[in-house]
């Protein structure tokens, strides 16, 4: 299929009972939330997910609640343009559709000074800070990023990400990848050889990996 992926990102508090999603609603999303559980709703059957909980929705029939209130995060993904008031971050990838077989979502550890040292990956990304303070540099050069502040990579650029604080820093990240990443595979490439042998102390826990036939989820 031709045309390149488009992402989107917004978050926000949500109330107790708060629907995220409506049964109407036919966007790609994956959907978290930081401090608590979700409610995903189909025809079929009703599934609390234990927090963070973290849900991957396409097509209507489901229904997205969050039971208690608590931070949420939302990412979109489409075939064109995203466009809202409440995003806070919308960008075209380039990336072609066609290789957009694998989406995973991680939430990653950086402990204070941890470092990712200058790396690249195979596919393109939105991250967001869900707690602490880091920065985030390329080549062109890099800013300071706080909780809920969003930053896309898109993944062919060299990227050094560090740990600001004093206190553990947790990064949410989506990566659109080749199946042949599928698994949890890493995807990452450092960019100098000497990197690659360094301790690195951040942590990695995959919420969801969906394994998607592009056609299906983005149309033809």
């Amino acid at each position: 299929m031709s045309g390149t992926l488009h992402l989107a990102f917004a978050s926000g508090v949500a109330e107790a009972g708060a629907v995220i999603r409506s049964a109407t609603d036919t966007r790609a999303e994956f959907i978290v939330a930081i401090d608590g559980d979700l409610e995903v709703e189909s025809v079929q059957s009703v599934t609390r997910l234990a927090g963070p909980g973290a849900t991957f929705v396409h097509g209507a029939g489901t229904t997205v609640r969050m039971p208690v209130a608590g931070r949420c995060m939302v990412w979109r993904l489409a075939s064109q343009p995203i466009e809202g008031e409440e995003l806070t971050l919308s960008v075209a990838t380039g990336y072609p559709l066609d290789r957009v077989q694998v989406l995973r979502l991680d939430l990653i550890e950086f402990p204070p000074t941890a470092v990712a040292y200058w790396h690249t990956h195979q596919g393109p990304g939105i991250r967001c800070l869900a707690q602490g303070s880091t920065s985030v540099t390329f080549a062109s050069g890099g800013r300071d990023h706080g909780p809920f502040e969003p930053w896309y990579e898109p993944g062919s650029d060299p990227v050094e990400v560090a740990n600001l604080g004093d206190d553990t820093a947790v990064i949410a990240r989506l990566l659109a990848l080749p199946v042949d990443l599928a698994g949890g595979k890493p995807s990452i490439r450092y960019v100098r050889e000497e990197d690659a042998g360094k301790p690195r102390l951040q942590r990695y826990r995959t919420l969801l990996e969906a394994v998607i036939d592009p056609a299906e989820v983005f149309g033809a």
